[in-house]
């Protein structure tokens, strides 16, 4: 009996065919060399082919044919198979050529322990025939138990946000102390409602309050009134340091100050607002007659720097009345800060508004 041999035939690029001499019942090749086809090639046979004749081709090699074909005995072989090893098996019957192919599956015997790294199936021990350690299983063809758990998912998987577990409508979006997407209560977090407040901002709040501070500093009427913000605290002090200020304050009123009784009718010049500062004893101020002071006109009298009661008298016939009716005649001012604003009207001044 003859020994039969494999004949190795090395694949190239550019050849347009391979010819198998067969000589015996049975015949085996061995292709070898990973090539990109420049050309379509074909595995053709010569001699006398007989009844029953069998030939077997070992492909250890991957083909990549581009727009070419691979034509083995006649048949154009699947682009997909010849990408990786793989092995043909030819019977010449009926006077053609059967010819059947699949890719090469290493032998392993039952019994296989399946993993998964990184995502990937993957046999890593001796068993199940049905796998090879490339071999990749969809997950939709999985019947799943129990929780999916962080381990099972790839490194790369990303969930859809639709997927995530419900958050509190209205409420804004924070992570918390598990690294995960949750709802920030009101009760300690802003609502959207108080964020939507700080809308529109061009800078930071701070910033601009720290701009409006220096903005107002600039403006102190006197040292005497800076100070008695800045360094007094019982009343009494502020009243008194308020009232000092106050005195010195005729370039903010369109009055002036007196200081000594006085009647207005001796005035040169009227004013509607009056700082009245009794520091050198009382003071008696006579209201202006009616033919001195036109009908409608107000006046505002206020009483500064000294607690000595100061009183307010109309000249002539005139009285001092309230809107109640009752005769206010003449009006005292006896704490700092008391004032009084009356108006003229047909030869009575009436109480416009005090704080006596």
């Amino acid at each position: 009996m003859q020994r039969q041999k494999s004949k190795i035939i090395a694949l190239g690029a550019n050849t347009a065919s391979y010819t198998l001499l067969l000589k015996s019942v049975t015949s085996s090749y061995t292709f070898t060399g990973t090539v990109s086809l420049g050309v379509s090639q074909a595995v053709i046979t010569s001699g006398t082919v007989k009844e029953g004749m069998h030939c077997l081709m070992w492909f250890n090699t991957a083909i990549t044919v581009g727009a070419y074909t691979f034509t083995i005995l006649g048949v154009a072989i699947n682009k997909e198979i010849l990408k990786s090893p793989f092995l043909v098996s030819a019977i010449y019957t009926g006077g053609a050529w059967c010819v059947a192919c699949e890719p090469f599956t290493a032998f392993r015997p039952d019994g296989t322990t399946i993993t998964s790294t990184g995502g990937i199936f993957s046999v890593t021990s001796v068993g199940n025939t049905q796998w090879n350690s490339s071999d990749k299983l969809a997950y939709s063809n999985m019947t799943l138990t129990g929780a999916i758990l962080n381990t099972d998912l790839h490194a790369t998987f990303a969930m859809p946000v639709a997927q995530l577990a419900d958050l509190t409508a209205s409420e804004i979006v924070i992570t918390g102390a598990g690294k995960k997407l949750e709802s920030a209560a009101v009760a300690t977090y802003p609502s959207l409602a108080e964020l939507a407040r700080v809308k529109g901002l061009t800078s930071a709040v701070q910033t601009q309050l720290n701009t409006l501070t220096s903005t107002f500093s600039g403006y102190v009427t006197t040292g005497a009134l800076a100070s008695a913000l800045s360094s007094y605290y019982t009343s009494s002090q502020t009243d008194s340091a308020i009232a000092a200020a106050m005195a010195t304050f005729t370039t903010v009123w369109d009055g002036t100050t007196i200081a000594a009784t006085t009647d207005l009718n001796l005035l040169t010049s009227w004013y509607q607002e009056y700082l009245l500062d009794p520091t050198g004893g009382a003071i008696d101020l006579g209201l202006p007659a009616k033919s001195k002071f036109a009908t409608g006109e107000w006046m505002k009298f206020t009483l500064v720097n000294s607690a000595t009661p100061s009183t307010i008298t109309p000249n002539g016939a005139e009285t001092i009345t309230d809107f109640t009716g009752a005769l206010l005649s003449p009006i005292t001012l006896s704490a700092i800060g008391d004032y009084v604003k009356i108006a003229k009207n047909a030869g009575t001044w009436y109480v416009v508004e005090t704080n006596l």
